[in-house]
């Protein structure tokens, strides 16, 4: 009788230690276990002039230009209903648009996706490029001076990445 109690003694005060270490189960079929480390990270990939007064492909002063933003998922995750705001803070940029949230969709792992802005008719469309961003480069931009854009982005399961990048002028 004495084993026995021992043996119940055991096995209660061992539940209570797992217990108290608040171990979580793992069930793979539920698809939301723990082992299940797997997360999205998007940012900046690249960036392409698709319009600019010359059709150069070179940001010049007094240029109004038209930006395509690539966005890359390097995480093993997909990024859900991604959107991006993007912004600059230099003083030779202005009439910067859009202001408001540019729709990326669902970025799956390793890809990179681009925003067509543009095309789905919120400003009016140049006759010759999808794009992201505009903006035009002040008259008094200095050679290779750098405009900087920030990126802040999100997606529908509430994840915040911010990102940036430059684009350089050429006079």
């Amino acid at each position: 009788m004495k084993s026995l109690l021992k043996y119940i003694f055991l096995a209660i005060s061992g539940n209570l230690f797992l217990l108290a270490c608040d171990l979580k189960r793992d069930n793979l079929l539920e698809g939301d276990n723990d082992i299940d480390q797997r997360t999205a990270q998007v940012g900046y990939y690249s960036h392409t002039v698709v319009v600019d007064n010359n059709d150069d492909g070179i940001i010049n002063n007094g240029e109004t230009v038209y930006l395509l933003v690539d966005l890359k998922n390097s995480g093993s995750k997909a990024a859900m209903w991604v959107e991006a705001t993007f912004s600059t803070t230099s003083s030779y940029a202005s009439d910067f648009a859009p202001t408001t949230q540019v729709d990326y969709s669902n970025i799956l792992a390793g890809s990179t996706q681009d925003s067509f802005y543009g095309v789905y008719g919120y400003v009016p469309t140049p006759a010759h490029g999808k794009y992201t961003i505009k903006f035009t480069v002040s008259n008094t931009t200095p050679d290779k001076a750098k405009i900087p854009i920030d990126i802040s982005i999100v997606d529908g399961n509430g994840n915040t990445w911010s990102s940036s990048f430059d684009v350089t002028v050429q006079n």
